[in-house]
């Protein structure tokens, strides 16, 4: 049985473009607790740099998707 194909995406690639999201945002696409996702992004953190507010900016969110899908 085959799903769906993802209206935000085009083969391989992130919806286009990125936009500002928060952790719960993020947790949400994967249907994972935050605390989860902060697990996963911790190996690059460095690579992200400091989030701004509770917002992650597209370039980060950009880093995040191409690190986990």
């Amino acid at each position: 049985m085959n799903n769906p194909p993802d209206p935000l995406k085009r083969g391989n690639e992130h919806p286009i473009p990125p936009h500002p999201m928060t952790l719960r945002q993020l947790a949400a696409r994967w249907q994972v607790n935050e605390k989860t996702v902060k697990k996963w992004i911790a190996p690059f953190a460095d690579e992200l740099g400091p989030v701004n507010g509770n917002l992650f900016t597209p370039r980060q969110v950009k880093i995040i998707l191409d690190h986990l899908e």
